[in-house]
């Protein structure tokens, strides 16, 4: 089975005029700025929900989050949902797409903005059709179909609509309605018409065989007419009556349709699809298929992912060898083009890259999967990484031995070592990449050709107490580096500690510690030392006893070691880290301490599971309790002594035998290049920042380029890692910048943080192709398309002229207007009215 596969959502139509690029405006023209595209599409919502969705959905009213307006909705279950808005940059190829969220029913409909104003109404309702598809298919867990059905070429056995397939069939009718307004010009229907025509090609719904081709013709007529008889029940009766009179060979269409459609078809020839896919970065199997493109069942997941786990310990081993025996044979250690990490960013994965994965999180953590349903990453066949659907249903966890047979699948396209490595520069001028193999066999080291790439996940997590300005032991040795006098002999033999207790005696010891924490630029460094020395000692103390929720997620920890167990933190990191004791230790009782559960846990399934498995007040056994309040913050690491004079932990009248800190992250340099780092502060060189974007505005991660000792080396970081700035490297703002600009690529209300599973998927394949293309752009901070535009509250001349085509259709002006969805007709900034009344 290919892995082009063509993203799940509105995607450009090759040859037409429906695309996620705005045309440029002729002269005197004004192209619709963006927060008046935003308005637009707020008010355009209504009417096509109500014009082609009517017996489906029913609007309720339009409310205000406090950033943007969303609208509530009931559907044909008398269930309640909300949708949500936005205009934002959109991969090439891509008109829009939508975040379906099962679990919650909330959900974003996101449309380029760059999108031309008289295709707004059709991508909303193909958005809408899709949202409704996948909506009713986890109704009935029903699983998705592996392939789109709407394609040319031939069909085998019955046609099974794909949710991307429903979304086209609602093109059809809002082009079928457009067809026959008798309202809109004569130049705007026809238009609709050619499109209309244009899509019937595009979906596979008429043959395209030369009359003189009868085998040919009469497949492709076999197979268009299965599809049509798949949509038929989805089509409107003005649609049904269009497509019977338009879906024949075009030597049976009348003469200016047949001249258009020859044209559109000369324009898909000369200009090939911008759909995106992994086409270029290598052509493979999707995870989850054999070579012959068979699908694995889900009875054959846990015997296939053992057989694809051992495949890539072999090939880790091969590579091995062979480095081995090309240094033997030269006498240098080879050159290779290096990635050092995994994960998710394996679905960008060069195959001729060397790539050094540690193997680490997923393969790790005993918890149940993702924290993401199955159709909350489905976009995850879009870039190749593997189907959601094939061994989960609909609303449940992505298991994680899913997880680790797409990832192997992945690390073993080319050479791979399963290890560690660190980036070194070199006193000839060379960067190294030195290999730490996971089997225990001696070290090497291969030279770094072009600019190696860092994906190595999500940083650590801070220890309670500690600085978030200087938040690790070398952050401190960083910030004291540059504190202290150059003669200092503090300097050197810092370098030869790790622990917060060596630090702090080497500060006795030379005198400095005093002059330390007299000194108001040392206090954030001294702050954290305090802090990692409590913790370096309640670890001695309680061995076993006092972890990081990361060390319970990668299974490093004894479930049994204790029977209550207090976590401070109410992160996904703590439910994890609860549900994984929870299940371990059937005695165990886990108490969650936190000022505030995050939004985002709300969008997710694992906190409402162990809610209901284990809370009381849900339905559970009772060994899971919770304790949020504005005032529970860590301090430092609540050690305490118990009445029998037992060392323990205590947050308020929290007390428990065992502490797992599950707090901030850490953003310093990835541990990849702290060496780099190093050699830098050492050559006093420099080191310098800056974001990557592809030409679309997608984040791709950050670049680093360490300059000393008249040598220059530049690093990439993507993937999870990319997501927290080295805030030695970066300014707060940057950081805050991207967190906004996260917040809007990827909304809460999907159930996936921006540096969650499948947006790092899409990062590495926009970055990979972005590398291919030559169009990685370096920004210091976020491009401006990405700064929130608000929806304007009156429609400007320029708006409203780019938007004068898109009146409602006669059904939809026929359909009833819940009134608290529109404002009356004399109501002050109404971006709805004031369109309607310039019409």
């Amino acid at each position: 089975m290919s892995d082009g596969i063509t993203v799940i959502t509105a995607t450009e139509i090759p040859g037409t005029s429906f695309t996620g690029r705005a045309a440029q405006p002729k002269k005197g023209a004004i192209r619709t700025e963006r927060h008046h595209l935003v308005g637009l599409v707020e008010s355009r919502f209504p009417y096509v929900t109500n014009g082609l969705h009517s017996s489906r959905l029913h609007l309720i009213e339009r409310r205000h989050d406090g950033e943007r307006n969303y609208f509530t909705m009931r559907d044909h279950h008398d269930k309640e949902l909300t949708v949500h808005l936005d205009v934002v940059p959109l991969p090439a190829g891509i008109v829009a797409r939508t975040y379906v969220n099962t679990t919650s029913d909330n959900h974003v409909i996101q449309l380029s903005d760059a999108i031309d104003a008289q295709h707004v109404d059709r991508a909303l309702s193909h958005e809408v059709g899709e949202l409704l598809a996948v909506r009713e298919r986890a109704r009935n867990n029903q699983r998705t179909p592996f392939q789109d059905s709407l394609t040319r070429g031939s069909v085998r056995g019955p046609v099974t609509l794909s949710d991307e397939d429903i979304g086209r069939v609602s093109e059809l009718n809002h082009l079928a309605g457009r067809m026959n307004d008798r309202s809109l010009a004569v130049r705007v229907r026809s238009k609709a018409r050619k499109e209309f025509s244009f899509l019937l090609d595009h979906t596979g719904l008429r043959s395209r065989a030369f009359a003189r081709e009868t085998q040919a013709r009469v497949e492709e007529q076999h197979a268009a007419d299965l599809r049509i008889a798949s949509i038929r029940k989805h089509l409107s009766p003005v649609a049904l009556r269009e497509l019977k009179g338009l879906s024949v060979p075009i030597h049976q269409l009348g003469g200016s349709d047949a001249r258009a459609l020859s044209d559109f078809r000369a324009r898909v020839r000369s200009q090939p699809a911008r759909n995106m896919t992994r086409s270029g970065i290598g052509n493979h199997t999707v995870p989850g298929f054999r070579v012959d493109g068979s699908a694995i069942s889900r009875v054959e997941l846990t015997t296939e992912a053992l057989l694809m786990a051992d495949t890539r310990t072999g090939i880790s081993q091969r590579t091995l060898n062979e480095l081995r025996a090309e240094t033997l044979r030269t006498g240098q250690s080879p050159g290779r083009k290096v990635i050092i990490g995994g994960g998710a960013s394996l679905a960008g994965r060069d195959p001729d890259a060397l790539l050094i994965d540690a193997r680490g999180r997923w393969h790790l953590d005993p918890g149940e999967g993702l924290f993401q349903s199955a159709d909350q990453v489905r976009d995850t066949r879009a870039v190749g990484l593997g189907y959601s659907h094939q061994f989960t249903d609909p609303t449940n966890r992505v298991t994680m031995q899913a997880v680790q047979l797409w990832e192997d699948t992945l690390a073993s396209r080319g050479p791979l070592v399963d290890g560690s490595a660190r980036l070194v520069a070199g006193e000839d001028g060379n960067l190294w990449a030195h290999i730490v193999p996971n089997d225990g066999s001696e070290s090497l080291r291969v030279r770094v050709e072009g600019v190696p790439t860092i994906a190595t996940g999500i940083p650590p997590q801070l220890i309670p107490g500690a600085d978030l300005a200087v938040p690790t032991i070398a952050a401190v040795h960083d910030r004291l580096h540059k504190i202290l006098p150059d003669d200092s002999p503090v300097h050197e033999r810092l370098s030869t500690v790790t622990t917060a207790r060596e630090t702090l005696e080497v500060l006795r010891q030379e005198n400095s510690e005093s002059a330390l924490r007299a000194n108001t630029t040392a206090r954030a460094a001294m702050r954290t030392l305090d802090a990692a020395v409590d913790w370096e000692n309640a670890r001695e103390i309680l061995p076993g006893k006092v972890l990081l929720g990361d060390e319970v997620s990668d299974n490093k920890f004894d479930p049994h070691v204790a029977n209550s167990w207090l976590i401070s933190g109410a992160s996904g990191n703590a439910i994890s880290a609860a549900e994984i004791i929870l299940e371990a230790n059937p005695d165990a009782r886990v108490a969650i301490v936190g000022s505030n559960i995050p939004p985002i846990l709300f969008e997710q399934i694992p906190l409402r599971a162990a809610r209901e498995r284990f809370e009381t007040a849900h339905g559970g056994d009772g060994r899971l309790s919770f304790h949020i309040a504005p005032g529970n913050r860590a301090r430092g690491i609540p050690l305490a002594y118990n009445s029998e004079g037992e060392a323990c932990f205590r947050i308020g009248n929290v007390e428990a035998e065992a502490y797992i800190a599950s707090l901030a992250r850490t953003a310093p340099v990835p541990e990849a290049a702290q060496d780099l780092s190093r050699w830098v502060h050492k050559s006093n060189g420099n080191l310098e920042g800056d974001l990557m974007f592809d030409k679309n505005s997608q984040y791709l991660g950050y670049s680093l380029t360490f300059r000393g000792q008249g040598s220059e080396h530049q690093v990439h970081v993507t993937g999870a890692a990319s997501g927290f700035l080295p805030n030695t490297v970066f300014p707060p703002q940057v950081q805050n910048a991207l967190n906004d600009m996260g917040a809007r690529q990827v909304p809460l209300q999907s159930g996936s943080p921006a540096v969650g599973f499948a947006p790092t998927a899409w990062q590495s394949v926009l970055l990979a192709k972005a590398r291919q293309q030559g169009e990685v752009e370096l920004h210091k901070e976020p491009p401006s398309s990405w700064i929130r535009a608000e929806s304007a509250n009156v429609a400007s001349t320029s708006s409203i002229a780019a938007a004068s085509s898109l009146r409602p259709t006669s059904a939809q002006r026929n359909q009833s207007r819940p009134e608290a969805m529109f404002p009356p007709r004399d109501a002050p900034n109404s971006t709805i009215s004031t369109i309607r009344g310039r019409r």
